[in-house]
């Protein structure tokens, strides 16, 4: 069981072992996050498309974090879909402290708004995994969209985004795939 947890100003993933023999339900490892969550989908690819356990949160941010389940004391997500566009602020640390061949980023600003390219505006309010391809997440967001992310593709131009629908008229607060 993975469950999305706020204490104060604390807000993390646990990522909980239930032992059925005996009836107890713990807390194996959480993971720290950086923001409060609202949301919360299991999925069982990573971006290189290799098998495991993952979660995917979104935030009040218009990011979304992919984390590692089975990673104990993970300190960053293992994919990041949207969200701020961090590539100034990378180079500037490599120059200050010599790093003579920093990464290249393929993401850049979506028209000023210091998000990366494809990212949501707004709060990312409901996720949801395809059960059939099993790389492409659904995502929800207070900005009216719904974006379909290619989770293989996340660091391509496009960031991951397969395709946007702006068909909405309020806040999407909830995805599901039909079967």
């Amino acid at each position: 069981i993975v469950v999305a947890k706020t204490e104060e100003d604390f807000a993390s993933l646990e990522i909980c072992v239930y032992e059925q023999l005996t009836g107890n339900l713990f807390v194996h490892h959480d993971i720290p996050l950086p923001s409060f969550p609202l949301s919360l989908a299991h999925g069982t690819i990573n971006g290189d498309g290799g098998a495991g356990n993952y979660v995917a949160v979104g935030t009040f941010d218009p990011g979304i974090e992919i984390w590692n389940a089975d990673v104990l004391n993970a300190l960053e997500p293992t994919v990041m879909l949207g969200g701020e566009d961090t590539s100034a602020a990378d180079a500037k640390w490599a120059k200050k402290f010599g790093v003579t061949n920093p990464p290249k980023t393929k993401f850049r600003s979506n028209n000023g708004t210091g998000l990366r390219k494809g990212s949501h505006t707004d709060a990312v309010m409901s996720l949801s995994w395809n059960q059939i391809h099993r790389q492409v997440l659904a995502s929800g967001s207070a900005d009216k969209t719904v974006k379909l992310w290619d989770i293989t593709k996340a660091d391509d131009a496009s960031g991951g985004v397969a395709a946007t629908f702006t068909i909405h008229s309020d806040k999407v607060q909830s995805t599901a795939w039909h079967p």
